[in-house]
C-alpha cells in the first residue's frame, strides 16, 4: 500500500485540531498535523519525506517547517511517560516556585518521538545510522510554521517574536527581564535551548559564564533557570529533555495562551531589538603560560583545561627554553612535568657543550568553582620536586566578565620576590613564616615543604581580552618576580607589566608572543588536545549490517556468518554453541576498543543470519584459556533498541554466575533457558568450531627517547617485529626483535654511574652496542583456579631489554569487584649489552605484592605495590590513574625505597607520568590495542621494576564492568 497525506497543513491564521490514535492513546493537538503511514515496514525516513512531497528545496515555507517534523514511535511512549511522571513529582514538590513549568508540563504530549536531527533528505541518504527505517504503527507529524520562540522559566513564560539574528539571551531578557544587583531573581545564568529538531544545548547566559551557542530556530523552546531558583539544574535538564520530544513550540504556545500565556511587554521590545544585533556569546580560548600551566605569560590563573587534556608547551624567553608536559586527569587537578634549559649555564663545563637542563614538577588544585558572585579559586605549587630553581607557591582567583577574564593572585618564593609586603600568614601561623629558609635540595627531586608559603609575598595577576577576531586574545599581567636572583643571573627588568597576544591556530593549538620585563620578547607554542574525546572517523570500516525486521533465514552458513562477525569486530571466534533458544559464541581475544560496540555489530550480523527461533545471543569471553565473563543479548530487545536508535544496555555477568530459567517471574524479563553455565554446557550442540591461529606476528615502527643529562634530548626510531606462537589455548611463546633505523645516539656520551647496581643507568650500552636486538623471547602459561576468582601465570626467558629469568604471578580478582590483590615473584639475571642470549653476572630476586582499588571517585584507580626492586632496594610504589570513557588513561606514579637520596642520585626517587589510549582514537578504522607513553624525568637505578611480559590485571580486564561501559565520545 502507498503512503498518503492524511491532512493538509494549516495556514497561519487557522486554528484547528485532529484526533488520531497513536498506540491506543488519543492525541488532541491544535497545530500538529499528522500524515498517515500505512502498515508497510522498512521504508527509510528520507524516502518517506520525499514520497510525500516534503523536500526542503521545494517546500513552501508558508505551509510547513521541515525542522519541526516528529517521528512518533509507539515503543518510546512508555519511556517518555515515565520521564514526565518523575518530572511532575519534582515540580509538585516545588510547585510554589515552579508554577509555569508545572503548567507547561500538564499540556505536554507523550509523543513517542524518535529524534532525527537532520531532515535534509539528500543528506540522510548517506547517513544510514541517522536515517531510521519506519515501522508499523509509526506516525509522522509536522507543525505549521512558527514565528515565535517560547521562553519558560520556573515562574513565568511567554512567546517572543522570532528574529534570525537574536541569541538566546535576547529572548530571555525580553520575556523575564534584565536583572541587576537589586533584582537578582531576573538574572538568568543557565538556560537550555531546545530546537524543534530535538537538539538540546546548555547555555551560559550570565556575564561570568557566556559560552559559544547556536541561534534559536523559529519554534524553539528556551528553559531559563533564574538566579536563586530552588530547583537544581538536573530538573531543568530533564524538563528540556521532555520538551525535545515535542517538535515545534507552536502547539504548547497556543495551549498556554488558552490558559495562562503572557506575551512580551511593550517595554521589552526595544531592548530585544538592541540585543538581537549584539555580537554572539563566545568562549575565551584557554592557553598555557611559559611554564606549561593554564595562565597568561609568567603567571598562572585559576582556570583549568577540560578533563582529559594532554598539553605540550614549548616556550622561549631570553635565556630560558622550557618544555612542559601537562596532564588534566580531572577538571580540578592540573599536573605539569617541565624541563628548563638555561642557555648561559653549561651542564658540565669542559666536558660537554650541552646547557643545564633542570627538571621540575608543578601542580594546581582548584578549591572553588566560579559562580555568579564568586571567582574560581586555585592553590598551586611550582617546582616542588625539582632543584628549587623556580620553586614557589601561590593562591590565585579568576573571574570572567563577558569577553574579559581577570585574575589576581598572591605568590611566595619565585613568584613573590617583589616582596610587596610581609607574609600575611605570619599573623595566624607564627613569625617564622616571615622568613623563607634557604633549603638545601641536594640532588633535587625531594618534595621539600619546609619552606612552603614562607617569606615575603607579592601580588600578581592580569587580564585577558578575547577580541572581536575569533581566537585572538590580548593579554597583560603583573609579574611577582624581580629577576635579580635568577639561576641565569640578574636579569634586567624595567617593568613588572608583561603584555602580548595569543592566537588560536586550531581549537587545540595556540601561539603566543609577548614582551616581558620591559626588555625581551617571549614566544610560546602550546598544544592541548583532549584525548578523552578524540576518535578518528572510521573511513575504512566495513559498512554496518542493517537491523531489519521481517522473516529471518531458515538455514545458517556459519562459516560466512562468523567471517562477517570477525570482519566487523576484530574478534577471533573459535566456537558457536546452541542450547534451547540461545546461541553462544566463544571469543578468545576481547581486545576490541569498545566491547559494547563490537557486541552490537556482532548482534546485527546474528540477527540478519539466524532463524527466528533463536531468542538470545550469548558471547563468552576467554583469554589464554581463562573464562572471564559473558554477555547475553535479548534479540527482541536488541532489535527494538536499534530501531529506536538507543544506546546499548547489555547485561554483563560472570560466566560462572547462575542464570534464571525461561519461566515467567512477576513480569521480569526472562533470561536464557538454562539454569546455570554448567547446565548450558551439558545441553549444548556445537554448531561451529575454528581453531585459534597457532602463529601471528607483524611489523611495526617504534620510538624511544632519553631526556636530560649532559647529552640533552636523544631519540631513536626502530623497526620491530612482534610474534606469538600458541602451543595450546593457555601456553605460548612470545618474542619481539628490533633494528635501529635512525637516531642521534652518536651524541650519547654520558656514562652511567650509580651507587647502586647499574640495573638501568647503563642504558647507553644497551641502546648503541648493537643495531639488531632481541627485545623479548619468552615462554608463558596462564590459567585460573577454582571459582574463577583466582588466576595465575608463569613465564621464563628474555623477559625485557635488560633482564632474563623466570617468574610467576598470582591475582585474586572477583567479578566486578572494586578490589583486587596480586603478587609476583621473579629470579632474574642481567642481559648482555648486545641484547642477544648473553648474560652478565648480576642476579637478583625481585617481586611485589600489589593492591588495586577502584576508588569510586571520578574513575580513579589506586595501585600500591610493596616489594623488592631490581637493584635490591625495598620500598613502595604508588600509582594513581584515571580511565576515561573512550579508554584513554592518564596516570602518575612515584616510588620510594630504602635508598637515600644521595645513593639514588639526581631526582632523589623514581617518579613519572604515563598516558595510554586506544589506537582506535588515531586510525581511520576500528583497531585493537593501545598506544602508550611513559615519561620519567630521569633514569636511575633505585625503584626500578622488572618489565614483565605478562600482567594478569590487564589480561583480566573483562572482570571489570567499566570495560563494557567504554564508548567513543
Amino acid at each position: 500500500m502507498k503512503l498518503k497525506k492524511l491532512s493538509h497543513a494549516l495556514g497561519m491564521g487557522t486554528l484547528g485540531f485532529i484526533t488520531l490514535g497513536l498506540g491506543g492513546l488519543p492525541l488532541e493537538t491544535h497545530a500538529r498535523v499528522f500524515v498517515e503511514q500505512t502498515a508497510e515496514p522498512g521504508i527509510r525516513y528520507n524516502f518517506y519525506l520525499r514520497k510525500n512531497g516534503f523536500i526542503p528545496s521545494e517546500i513552501d515555507p508558508k505551509q510547513v517547517d521541515i525542522r519541526s517534523f516528529v517521528l512518533h514511535r509507539k515503543s518510546l511512549i512508555q519511556d517518555q511517560s515515565l520521564l514526565k511522571s518523575k518530572l511532575n513529582t519534582d515540580l509538585v514538590m516545588h510547585g510554589h516556585t515552579a508554577p509555569s513549568m508545572l503548567k507547561a508540563l500538564e499540556h505536554l504530549e507523550n509523543t513517542g518521538r524518535l529524534t532525527v536531527f537532520d531532515n535534509d533528505t539528500d543528506s540522510l541518504r548517506f547517513k544510514r545510522e541517522q536515517n531510521p527505517l519506519l515501522e508499523v504503527d509509526d506516525q509522522i507529524s509536522y507543525s505549521r510554521p512558527a514565528s515565535t520562540v517560547l521562553v519558560i522559566g520556573s515562574n513565568s513564560h511567554c512567546k517572543v517574536p522570532f528574529q534570525s539574528t537574536a541569541a538566546a539571551k535576547a529572548y530571555v531578557v525580553a520575556c523575564i527581564g534584565e536583572g541587576n544587583l537589586l533584582n537578582r531573581s531576573k538574572q538568568v545564568d543557565h538556560a537550555w535551548l531546545v530546537q524543534p529538531n530535538g537538539e538540546i544545548h546548555k547555555l551560559g547566559l550570565g556575564a561570568w559564564n557566556p559560552n559559544e551557542q547556536p541561534t534559536p530556530m523559529p519554534g524553539a523552546f528556551i528553559v531559563a533557570q533564574q538566579r536563586g531558583d530552588q530547583l537544581n539544574q538536573a530538573v531543568f535538564a530533564r524538563f528540556a529533555q521532555l520538551l525535545a520530544t515535542q517538535g515545534s513550540s507552536v502547539e504548547l504556545s497556543e495551549k498556554l495562551h488558552a490558559t495562562a500565556a503572557v506575551s512580551m511587554s511593550e517595554s521589552s521590545k526595544g531592548r530585544f531589538q538592541e540585543m538581537a544585533i549584539e555580537a554572539p556569546n563566545r568562549n575565551i580560548p584557554l592557553t598555557n603560560n611559559d611554564f606549561g600551566n593554564a595562565g597568561i605569560f609568567q603567571t598562572p590563573t585559576a582556570r583549568m583545561h577540560p578533563a582529559g587534556t594532554f598539553g605540550v608547551t614549548i616556550s622561549k624567553v631570553d635565556l630560558y627554553n622550557r618544555y612542559a608536559f601537562t596532564l588534566q586527569p580531572t577538571d580540578w587537578f592540573e599536573g605539569t612535568l617541565r624541563y628548563t634549559k638555561t642557555l648561559n649555564i653549561p651542564f658540565a663545563p669542559g666536558i660537554t657543550d650541552e646547557k643545564n637542563l633542570d627538571k621540575a614538577f608543578d601542580f594546581k588544585l582548584r578549591l572553588l568553582k566560579e559562580g555568579a558572585y564568586t571567582p574560581s579559586l586555585a592553590l598551586g605549587m611550582t617546582d616542588i620536586g625539582g632543584t628549587s630553581l623556580f620553586t614557589s607557591e601561590y593562591l590565585v582567583a579568576s573571574k570572567r566578565h563577558k569577553n574579559f577574564d581577570f585574575s589576581l593572585g598572591l605568590g611566595w618564593g619565585y613568584m613573590g620576590r617583589q616582596a610587596d609586603f610581609s607574609n600575611p600568614l605570619s599573623k595566624a601561623l607564627g613569625e617564622e613564616f616571615n622568613q623563607r629558609p634557604q633549603t638545601n635540595f641536594g640532588v633535587g627531586g625531594e618534595f621539600e615543604i619546609g619552606s612552603a608559603f614562607k617569606g615575603p609575598a607579592a601580588l600578581f595577576g592580569g587580564v585577558q581580552w578575547h577580541t572581536p577576531i575569533n581566537g585572538l586574545v590580548l593579554k597583560a599581567e603583573l609579574d611577582g618576580n624581580n629577576y635579580q636572583n635568577d639561576f641565569a643571573g640578574a636579569l634586567p627588568q624595567s617593568s613588572r607589566v608583561n603584555f602580548g597576544a595569543s592566537y588560536q591556530l586550531t581549537p587545540s593549538i595556540a601561539f603566543t608572543i609577548s614582551q616581558q620585563r620591559g626588555e625581551v620578547l617571549g614566544f610560546a607554542l602550546s598544544m592541548t588536545p583532549n584525548l578523552a574525546t578524540e576518535r578518528a572517523p572510521k573511513l575504512i570500516d566495513p559498512a554496518p549490517v542493517p537491523v531489519l525486521s521481517g522473516p529471518r533465514p531458515s538455514v545458517v552458513n556459519w562459516q560466512k556468518t562468523i567471517a562477517e562477525i570477525e570482519r566487523q569486530t576484530t574478534w577471533d571466534v573459535t566456537k558457536v554453541e546452541k542450547s534451547g533458544t540461545q546461541v553462544q559464541l566463544t571469543v578468545v581475544n576481547n581486545d576490541a576498543p569498545y566491547p559494547n560496540e563490537a557486541l552490537d555489530k556482532a548482534s546485527a550480523v546474528l540477527h540478519r543470519d539466524l532463524p527466528e527461533n533463536y531468542q538470545w545471543f550469548g558471547v563468552n569471553y576467554e583469554i589464554n584459556g581463562m573464562k572471564l565473563a559473558e554477555n547475553t543479548v535479548d534479540r527482541k530487545a536488541f532489535v527494538s533498541r536499534r530501531a529506536d536508535h538507543r544506546e546499548p544496555n547489555l547485561e554483563i555477568r560472570d560466566s560462572s554466575d547462575k542464570l534464571r530459567t525461561n519461566a515467567p517471574n512477576n513480569g521480569v524479563k526472562p533470561m536464557p533457558d538454562q539454569s546455570a553455565s554448567d547446565v548450558f554446557q551439558r545441553n549444548t550442540e556445537v554448531l561451529f568450531t575454528d581453531k585459534k591461529d597457532k602463529y601471528n606476528g607483524g611489523f611495526s615502527l617504534g620510538y624511544q627517547q632519553v631526556f636530560g643529562g649532559q647529552d640533552g634530548i636523544l631519540f631513536q626510531f626502530y623497526g620491530a617485529y612482534t610474534a606469538q606462537y600458541n602451543l595450546n589455548d593457555s601456553t605460548w611463546i612470545g618474542g619481539r626483535a628490533a633494528y635501529r633505523l635512525f637516531d642521534n645516539y652518536d651524541k650519547f656520551d654520558e656514562v652511567g654511574s650509580s651507587a647502586l647496581p647499574p640495573v638501568r643507568t647503563n642504558q647507553k650500552e644497551y641502546l648503541i652496542t648493537s643495531d639488531f636486538t632481541i627485545r623479548r623471547l619468552y615462554l608463558a602459561h596462564m590459567g585460573e583456579l577454582g571459582n574463577r576468582k583466582h588466576f595465575y601465570a608463569a613465564y621464563g626467558g628474555l623477559l625485557e631489554d635488560m633482564f632474563a629469568g623466570v617468574g610467576a604471578e598470582y591475582l585474586y580478582r572477583p567479578f566486578q569487584s572494586p578490589v583486587a590483590v596480586g603478587m609476583n615473584l621473579n629470579r632474574v639475571k642481567q642481559r648482555g649489552f648486545r641484547q642477544d642470549f648473553e648474560l652478565q653476572d648480576y642476579a637478583v630476586n625481585t617481586g611485589h605484592v600489589t593492591g588495586y582499588v577502584d576508588t569510586g571517585i571520578q574513575d580513579i584507580l589506586l595501585k600500591v605495590s610493596v616489594g623488592q626492586y631490581l637493584a635490591g632496594d625495598r620500598g613502595v610504589t604508588v600509582d594513581l590513574s584515571r580511565q576515561f570513557l573512550n579508554g584513554t588513561t592518564m596516570g602518575v606514579f612515584a616510588t620510594k625505597t630504602d635508598v637515600s637520596a644521595e645513593q639514588f642520585g639526581e631526582g632523589s626517587f623514581d617518579k613519572g607520568i604515563y598516558i595510554s589510549f586506544p589506537w582506535d582514537v588515531l586510525v581511520p578504522g576500528t583497531a585493537a590495542g593501545n598506544a602508550g607513553i611513559v615519561y620519567r624525568p630521569l633514569t636511575r637505578d633505585g625503584g626500578a621494576m622488572l618489565g614483565r611480559p605478562v600482567d594478569l590485571y590487564t589480561s583480566t580486564a573483562a572482570k571489570d564492568k567499566k570495560t563494557f561501559e567504554r564508548r567513543a565520545q
